[in-house]
């Protein structure tokens, strides 16, 4: 018979290659999966005090944040389970929401968070901890729908709104807005998003929903902006600064909107809120960045240029927190500066968690 442990093993690397080729798809698919991965662990016999099990998550988590160092939704989601176990454990001990609350403050000092044991035996703690992981489960499956719910706050009739690229979460955003209120029009200017050109995909998109929708080419977003009155951005992640990782052209759009003076809206759940990568991991390659095969910006054909020139085809775009107005999450607007206190509340003793996930922290 197979040990608990060459479960975990398999499970985790089926759940890795999975991720990294493409089987599972979508920030909210690889976060639920890796909940789920968690809530396995967590379900199983192979622990009797929250130390035991912090260890496991924290050494599966490991290996799956080595094996998938771009995808930061899985070491989030790691990371803030972490800190649901850690709470969960402190009130079982404690029986007080006070006193849980005075443990999430001590949780933003490690000194303080390596003193914590957790190893005393806490009758129920596992059933609580199980409960918490399907309410923070429930929370992946709302989130879109929270975040849709506030778009007739954010959008004004009358308005237009530029985007760029293709963000299911924006469109699902717009459309939630459009179906709210069909009497109160608004139009939407989709930059393609080169080299990928993933707005054309996003214009027909809502087109489909009959919003009224422009298609327009990057070179053109500068001339497009005096008549635009609101930006709404996806995101890839969003970081402790308010700063972004973000689709390739967003760093345009942001630069653009700030110099018109015209607010950058983003949408983005709270796996989405990085406690890890900072501003100055932007130019890191292995970390921040992911680059593409360069023949989505110069053709092969094009050889004898191509092969004097050093071409670089990054994924992301950095947008700096300059740029961001408001970040619209599953639990509410934050505005940029808020950002950081937001973060802190979600993972609690992230220094600790993201030390033994060796995950870089700023």
């Amino acid at each position: 018979m197979k040990s608990r442990m060459s479960q975990f093993t398999e499970i985790r690397n089926k759940l890795a290659f999975n991720i990294k080729h493409g089987n599972i798809q979508g920030s909210l698919e690889v976060a639920k999966a890796t909940a789920n991965f968690v809530d396995l662990i967590a379900s199983s016999d192979g622990w009797t005090v929250a130390s035991d099990l912090l260890k496991i998550v924290n050494d599966e988590g490991k290996k799956l944040t080595t094996a998938l160092p771009l995808h930061a939704t899985v070491a989030n989601v790691l990371l803030q389970l972490m800190h649901i176990i850690r709470a969960e454990y402190y009130y079982a001990v404690n029986q007080s929401t006070q006193a849980v609350q005075r443990f999430v403050e001590s949780c933003m000092n490690c000194e303080e968070i390596q003193e914590k044991k957790f190893s005393a035996q806490c009758p129920g703690l596992k059933d609580a901890i199980l409960d918490h992981i399907a309410e923070y489960k429930t929370e992946l499956d709302l989130s879109v729908d929270n975040i849709t719910e506030q778009a007739a706050e954010q959008i004004q009739p009358g308005e237009v709104i530029m985007t760029i690229g293709r963000s299911s979460i924006v469109a699902a955003f717009l459309q939630a807005k459009k179906a709210s209120e069909h009497f109160s029009d608004f139009q939407v200017v989709v930059a393609e998003g080169a080299p990928q050109c993933e707005g054309v995909k996003m214009a027909e998109l809502l087109a489909k929903s009959k919003i009224q929708t422009t298609l327009i080419s990057d070179t053109n977003i500068y001339s497009f902006m005096s008549r635009v009155t609101k930006v709404i951005l996806g995101t890839n992640l969003v970081l402790r600064s308010g700063g972004l990782r973000a689709l390739p052209g967003a760093h345009m759009v942001g630069l653009v909107a700030h110099e018109h003076k015209v607010p950058v809206i983003v949408v983005a759940p709270t796996y989405k809120f990085s406690s890890m990568l900072s501003e100055s991991h932007r130019s890191d390659n292995e970390t921040f960045n992911l680059l593409a095969n360069p023949q989505g910006v110069a053709k092969f054909k094009d050889g004898i240029i191509a092969s004097n020139v050093k071409v670089l085809n990054p994924m992301y775009d950095f947008v700096p927190p300059d740029y961001v107005s408001q970040v619209v999450s599953n639990i509410g607007t934050y505005g940029v500066s808020h950002m950081f206190t937001a973060i802190n509340e979600l993972y609690g003793a992230v220094e600790e968690s993201a030390k033994d996930l060796k995950m870089a922290v700023v």
